[in-house]
């Protein structure tokens, strides 16, 4: 939901004074609730979302509603000069209809708010910004209504429980809110309470979610072209999204992979992974270590605090996501700017990851197929690409597969894949124009790629902001080596420089050991030696013509 320690600001990381525990939570309290004045109040969002869970037509209109204003907007917009002050502000006072309407709908809808703020790419700016309060800034319920959970859900008084809490909330979202507390034995911890209405909300959603899926399965199972193996894709897709929207709402789940990610990413010291408090963790209510720091996507802030190099930090995210992808096999899918935060605490910073209620597990087939990818893509290399989406079996059954390569090709060609483009991430103008989906119309996605391209498009943006220069397959190069060796970085410079000679000649080592090797196990008699005339004839020619074309390299 994006709110364990929501991105909070290192100012208060230095340890406070402890002379008077009494005093001190006294004042603090009053502070807070002066602040708290100022913030929305969240309980009328909650009755509304307790209301939509008992009336899903109802929820369906509002939506509608809201859906045909945004249009209408959008629409006159057109007719105005895109970069006028009217046009700006009918943009702006749309977002702000979207925003209020996504918080009425509630977690589901807010979940979707959240994904899109990630994306400048595909909305304008006015509705970034607005989208922004969807990550860590959701009004938040009143402070007896969060002790009530608390007090349930862990079986006594809150005074029996912590030392100190702080009522007004850190930071608020969709599926819950976050309060700093103080344990008896002096530790700085964080609460995380869940909200009311969340089952009966997620129940109805995903229903409709379903039926629609089914829907899109239909259609697709109809049209022309189309195989059995579309029969179920958006029910399947369907069902991930509610197998992990539900584990969501298991908050001794987060904590399992909250603990998990720490001690995967324990040797990372450039990244850190707050610590459960197990005996305060219940399925609604998860007590964690206190880790401040500065939102990911504060620029301002992040500029102002000594040590922070913004350019190293968009590297050693990419690094993150290439160890959950390629060596862990279990991956934060929902890394939105509200989820991220940076402390001091190694050079150049380092980087807070909260929120663990969306982790997934990818299989030993699935990393190895998406570390393919990453090193065909390096090599710009098409061949070894469609070899890599056949171990990840991502090519449609439908699919041209000559078609494909030559669309991969092309693209490499162009630097639209492999490099930065001048035309941007989304490619050249006139494709989005036209509407061709290139490599995208031959490909189908399981919902677990899915998710691992939905994780890439967030994390995307989040290292835009820091780096505009970000790309992830460039940012990621100098790892690779951590799974294949330094030799393939060479292999993949040597190719894209077009010097495949010197490529080959680099190979030739590991070639002679193998063959050296096969030779021993014919004299030991473990394996037979087999020659095909034909095959002997055809190798021998390879041979020589690759002979003079090296002989070349050096003249």
């Amino acid at each position: 939901g994006g709110a364990d320690t929501g991105g909070v600001d290192t100012g208060g990381v230095e340890a406070e004074a402890t002379a008077d525990a009494t005093a001190t939570a006294v004042a603090t309290v009053a502070v807070a609730a002066a602040t708290a004045a100022e913030r929305p109040d969240g309980s009328e969002m909650t009755k509304s979302w307790a209301r939509f869970a008992k009336a899903p037509g109802a929820r369906f209109r509002s939506l509608m509603v809201t859906a045909l204003r945004v249009t209408v907007t959008v629409v006159r917009s057109r007719r105005l000069d895109p970069m006028s002050d009217e046009a700006g502000s009918r943009r702006e006072q749309s977002a702000q209809r979207v925003v209020a309407e996504l918080l009425r709908l509630g977690p589901t809808y807010i979940k979707l708010g959240q994904v899109a703020s990630c994306r400048p790419d595909i909305l304008p700016a006015e509705y970034i910004e607005q989208l922004k309060v969807l990550q860590d800034d959701v009004p938040s319920d009143d402070f007896a209504t969060v002790r009530a959970t608390i007090e349930a859900e862990l079986g006594r008084p809150l005074e029996q429980l912590f030392l100190s809490v702080q009522p007004v909330p850190l930071a608020a979202a969709s599926l819950g809110q976050v309060h700093r507390a103080t344990l008896f034995d002096g530790r700085e911890v964080v609460i995380k309470v869940q909200r009311p209405f969340l089952k009966e909300l997620y129940d109805t959603d995903l229903a409709n979610i379903r039926k629609a899926a089914t829907a899109a399965d239909l259609i697709s199972y109809v049209t022309p072209g189309r195989t059995a193996a579309d029969r179920r894709r958006w029910r399947d897709f369907a069902d991930e999204a509610k197998r992990l929207l539900i584990r969501e709402l298991d908050y001794l789940l987060e904590a399992s992979s909250q603990t998990q990610f720490r001690q995967n990413m324990a040797g990372e010291k450039w990244l850190a992974v707050p610590e459960v408090v197990n005996e305060l963790t219940t399925s609604k209510v998860l007590t964690m270590e206190y880790l401040p720091g500065v939102k990911i996507t504060d620029s301002a802030k992040l500029a102002k605090t000594a040590g922070i190099d913004t350019v190293k930090l968009s590297g050693r995210l990419a690094h993150a996501y290439l160890l959950q992808f390629c060596r862990d096999g279990f991956f934060h899918t929902d890394p939105h700017p509200g989820n991220i935060a940076v402390d001091t605490a190694f050079p150049g910073g380092r980087i807070l990851l909260y929120d663990y209620g969306q982790c997934s597990s990818i299989e030993p087939n699935e990393r190895s197929g998406i570390l393919s990818v990453i090193k065909a893509i390096l090599a710009s290399d098409a061949g070894e690409c469609m070899k890599a989406f056949d171990e990840l079996g991502v090519i449609s059954p439908r699919a041209d597969r000559s078609k494909l390569q030559a669309i991969i090709e092309q693209n490499f060609a162009t630097g639209r894949i492999g490099k930065k483009s001048a035309a941007g991430p989304e490619g050249k103008p006139e494709d989005k124009a036209s509407g061709r989906g290139g490599e995208a119309d031959y490909l189908q996605l399981s919902s677990i790629y899915t998710l691992v391209f939905r994780a890439l498009a967030q994390m995307g943006g989040v290292g835009k902001s820091l780096n505009p220069n970000f790309e992830f397959i460039n940012e990621v190069a100098p790892f690779v080596a951590e799974f294949d060796g330094v030799s393939f970085l060479v292999t993949a410079q040597l190719d894209r420089l077009g010097l495949r000679g010197l490529r080959q000649l680099f190979g030739a080592p590991a070639q002679l050991e193998d063959i050296g090797a096969r030779l021993a196990r014919w004299e030991a008699g473990s394996a037979p030696l087999q020659v095909r005339a034909a095959e002997l004839e055809a190798r021998l020619e390879r041979v020589e013509k690759e002979g003079k074309h090296r002989c070349a390299c050096f003249q």
